[in-house]
């Protein structure tokens, strides 16, 4: 977020809740320090930038901040340093430029402040986490967390004829998704938006089911796809078979696949 020198006065005055993003050097040396730390309530930034941003403004300008987008976060030291500088982020996003690798995040997650209730994740792809499933629940399984709320956003998931996943799951991307969410033993909504891809990929009845049994406070689970299934009625189908299978397990759980 840039700001000239006749811009900072007027952002000094008003009483506007203030977005920052990837902040310069420069801005954070000449105009941060000028900003009340009330004022800024969202930050976006890359993780390698964390640190140095965080030492270049006092201590106090990031403490009332709520939200959180941090770009390619890949080691779970930099967590401990959100919590330090950030100590009441309530909604974590993370952003990545390629597939995502649940193994790390797990770790990441694991670090995560009890404050967060809302995470986050955009990548491209999803890869494959069963050729250690062990690692994945490593010193966590029974980690408590606040999080209430969950959105992957992927770009595509595309059911390949070549089953490359380590244990041969039928539906490996779904599995890694599941796996995933069952570390958050406080989750209550679920979101999963599929860019382009095979939704059918989604839509297997026994993950699901598994994932409503272990998370026994999870009430709503959502898909959202970018374009309508060629097989509509076979979808539709599916869809309610899937809805029919999880109110055996909880009468008001919600399931709803939407074409955005």
């Amino acid at each position: 977020m840039m700001f000239s020198p006749t811009i900072v006065p007027l952002l000094c005055k008003f009483k506007k809740k203030l977005s920052i993003e990837h902040p310069p050097e420069k801005f954070m040396r000449t105009v941060s320090h000028k900003i009340k730390p009330e004022r800024i309530n969202t930050l976006c930034l890359e993780a390698c930038h964390f640190e140095r941003t965080m030492k270049l403004a006092f201590s106090d300008t990031f403490k009332n901040v709520q939200s959180l987008t941090i770009d390619k976060l890949e080691k779970k030291n930099k967590i401990c340093d959100i919590k330090r500088y950030i100590p009441n982020l309530i909604y974590l996003s993370t952003r990545y430029e390629n597939e995502v690798d649940f193994h790390t995040l797990s770790k990441i997650f694991k670090q995560i402040s009890n404050s967060v209730k809302r995470f986050e994740i955009y990548c491209r792809s999803i890869r494959c986490s069963h050729h250690r499933i062990d690692l994945l629940y490593a010193n966590i399984v029974n980690f408590n967390t606040t999080i209430e709320s969950i959105v992957l956003n992927v770009d595509q998931i595309f059911f390949s004829l070549v089953n490359k996943c380590g244990q041969h799951h039928r539906k490996c991307e779904l599995k890694t998704i599941t796996d995933f969410i069952k570390i958050m033993s406080n989750i209550r909504y679920v979101c999963v938006i599929l860019n382009k891809g095979n939704v059918e990929t989604l839509l297997d009845v026994n993950e699901w089911v598994s994932l409503v049994t272990f998370c026994n406070k999870l009430d709503k689970i959502k898909l959202k796809m970018i374009t309508k299934p060629s097989k509509d009625t076979q979808i539709a189908q599916k869809i309610q078979d899937i809805e029919n299978q999880l109110h055996t397990i909880r009468e008001s759980i919600k399931f709803e696949v939407k074409v955005r």
